[in-house]
């Protein structure tokens, strides 16, 4: 039944596309189809007046949204009850009235409440059609039940039994926080006054979608529990290498969540099958076209990159006759570099289904991360030359570098979707132009800065080569003052050091690799001397180095330095107040192939030498971990939790046990298993001491 009325939405969304495909072609012709299409979804709290404030906000730069907001007024109104999906559900609705043949499943129902509830239909049914949806069934079976399946006899009887619901919830309120508890793999589900707190483990992969995780239990334990003031999340993390690295993805696992602002799932949906259904009119019709016109739009950028580097070099070379004809096809391209943009459209999808898995969708990302950079420099591109003020020059600048910095990566983003279909084009000779192009573009503008004013300096004859020779000139002393600090650190110790061939940049950020080789990193002593050896780090223009472990030309392990701990550090050794320096101290960090792209003669050791022992140490000991934190916080009290916790410590054992085959320390292997039998009390600052401990000997 959920399938056919979601099904018939998906036909209305096309159909109210169709009947007013001009306002929507309108819309994508100023490049923001996406942003107005979710404007005109029929359940959501979008509305037209945001685009009026998007508007109000940006002032003249709001003029696309206040042609957006007009657009939207044009839009018919969506009357639900006199679309086909309204007449579907009246239908289903006296099916059910005067159906007596038992439904044995409940999967679903949630879902179907939800859709009545959206288009105000009440969903009755003689009293014994339905086996199992009922209130007391759920709380009395609660612990026998897939979460999915709980989820929408809940969801049911939260839209239909609601007074009646809440009444057992609070009877059996231990039970079902329990059974939450293990659906969720939350540690603690608290009552704190009005609100209700949850802690989860964050360990590994899922470290980088710490806000994902806590959003996602949030949502299904407001299903159930749709009674509290605020939602509270925070993870529970292992405090390595130190508290203050995981304190970042501490705070993006931290959320207090009011009712409001938890978003419900099925409107999500809803709102997903209109999205979805509309803008894939605005697809790529094949890949072929799609290649085609990323293609042309890259050349034209390009094309457009190339005369601004013209007529800047006109400038600084007093060549009136290349100034005009060069900016005449800067307006030219300029213009049609707009109509590409927004001509482009994302890769088809093909015959993906409305309600297909979002996991197999192209990602696009850094492909329109590029686009938007080269964007901003075109619309912005006068401030190079006349800015208002000084920040708007500084503005364009910054959207220059992120344009060159991230032109590698929208090729290979490009590149490796091409790769899963078919390549139509040969692009080999487009990047290399690119990566040329841009970065003379980069120096250039750079170097136009370095010079003005220009009506007080003669011109300069060559102007490409001889920005080319200055920009070399600027990176070269950059890497010598560099090399001098280090020189002067191997001439007093017996250390050898592996130089970086170039600096790694970010829009924002400078990072350094530099290789030593002859220094104990399991020594305490030896890595304190060697920061104050590299103290003269604080004044050099970089905010990260990574300093790698090398033994004969093969990297072992590495560390990471702020510069405000080389700064924080100078000031000690001065008799001068800074900076927490032991918040400041090195981090341990793993190497890998892109680490030691700067470094010659340094390589990787190969898989079969590196100690994988070590390893296996290191996986056993954050199992232990993970043990202990459920042992320390699950109320074995609850026969829930209790019967949860056995399966937890079956698993974990069973994994350390896999890890621990072919050990031959029998110490290593008794105290796993006194641990494991819990007659040894682990704490977590231990467990990090004997992961520190473990590094250390791979060093």
């Amino acid at each position: 039944m959920v399938m056919a009325l979601d099904g018939v939405f998906h036909l209305e969304s096309q159909v109210y596309w169709t009947n007013n495909r001009q306002i929507y072609d309108e819309a994508c012709e100023t490049g923001s189809v996406e942003l107005f299409t979710m404007s005109s979804i029929p359940f959501t709290d979008y509305a037209v007046s945001q685009l009026d404030e998007l508007a109000n906000t940006l002032g003249e730069m709001g003029a696309r949204f206040s042609k957006l907001s007009k657009l939207a007024k044009q839009l018919p109104r969506f009357t639900v009850n006199e679309t086909d999906v309204y007449q579907l559900a009246s239908s289903i609705q006296k099916h059910l009235k005067r159906r007596d043949k038992k439904i044995e499943t409940y999967i679903g129902f949630g879902s179907l409440a939800q859709w009545f509830k959206a288009l105000n239909l009440s969903l009755t049914f003689t009293v014994d059609v339905f086996s199992k949806i009922d209130v007391t069934y759920l709380f009395v079976n609660i612990n026998s039940l897939e979460l999915n399946e709980a989820k929408e006899i809940a969801t049911f009887c939260l839209i239909n039994k609601k007074e009646e619901y809440l009444k057992y919830s609070k009877k059996y309120r231990k039970d079902l926080i329990s059974y939450l508890k293990r659906t969720t793999d939350s540690l603690t589900i608290e009552e704190k006054g009005d609100e209700l707190h949850i802690n989860y483990l964050l360990y590994g992969d899922d470290v980088t979608n710490a806000n994902e995780m806590s959003v996602q239990r949030i949502q299904v334990i407001y299903t159930f529990l749709p009674v509290y003031e605020r939602y509270c999340t925070e993870a529970i993390m292992l405090p390595f290498p130190n508290e203050e690295v995981v304190s970042f993805t501490k705070e993006s696992s931290k959320k207090q969540m009011p009712p409001e602002n938890i978003v419900n799932e099925f409107d999500v949906h809803l709102n997903q099958i209109w999205y979805k259904t509309i803008l894939k009119n605005y697809e790529s019709v094949s890949v072929y076209e799609w290649q085609k016109n990323i293609i042309e739009f890259r050349e034209n950028a390009l094309e457009l990159a190339f005369n601004l580097c013209q007529y800047i070099d006109s400038l600084l070379e007093a060549n009136s006759k290349k100034q005009q004809s060069s900016l005449q096809k800067i307006i030219k391209l300029s213009e049609h570099f707009r109509k590409l943009d927004i001509a482009l459209k994302p890769y088809p999808t093909f015959n993906k289904k409305y309600n297909e898995d979002n996991s197999r969708i192209i990602k696009e990302t850094n492909i329109n991360n590029w686009r938007s950079s080269l964007r901003n420099v075109s619309n912005q591109m006068l401030n190079i030359f006349m800015p208002k003020e000084e920040h708007n020059r500084s503005v364009v600048l910054y959207n220059l570098k992120a344009a060159f910095l991230s032109t590698e990566d929208m090729q290979e983003c490009f590149n490796l979707i091409v790769r899963g279909s078919f390549e139509y084009f040969d692009t080999s000779l487009l990047e290399s132009r690119e990566l040329e192009l841009y970065e003379r573009l980069y120096t250039t503008v750079q170097y136009y800065i370095s010079q003005i004013p220009l009506n007080d300096k003669p011109a300069i004859k060559g102007a490409k080569n001889v920005a080319k020779e200055w920009w070399k000139t600027r990176i070269n002393d950059k890497l010598q003052q560099l090399k001098m600090v280090l020189e002067n650190v191997s001439t007093n110790e017996n250390y050898i050091f592996y130089f970086p061939s170039k600096l790694v940049e970010t829009d924002t950020l400078t990072y350094v690799t530099i290789g030593i080789e002859g220094l104990d990193f399991s020594n305490r002593d030896s890595l304190q001397q060697l920061s104050i050896d590299l103290v003269g780090l604080a004044g050099f223009s970089a905010d990260f180095y990574t300093i790698l472990n090398i033994e004969n030309g093969v990297v072992l392990s590495g560390l990471s330095f702020k510069r405000d701990f080389f700064k924080a550090l100078k000031d000690e050794l001065n008799g001068l107040p800074s900076e927490n320096i032991l918040d400041l101290m090195p981090l341990p960090v793993f190497p890998d192939g892109k680490m030691i792209q700067t470094l010659s003669g340094v390589s990787l050791p190969s898989q079969s030498s590196r100690n994988t022992i070590q390893d296996k140490k290191f996986q056993v000991l954050i199992e232990l971990w993970k043990l202990k934190e459920y042992r320390n916080h699950l109320n074995i009290k609850s026969p829930i939790e209790d019967k949860w916790l056995t399966k937890v410590e079956e698993k974990i054992t069973s994994e350390i046990k896999n890890l621990l085959v072919d050990f031959d320390d029998s110490e290593f292997i008794k105290w796993i298993d006194d641990t494991m039998r819990n007659s040894i009390k682990l704490s977590t600052s231990f467990i990090v001491e004997q992961i520190y401990s473990v590094i250390q000997k791979v060093s």
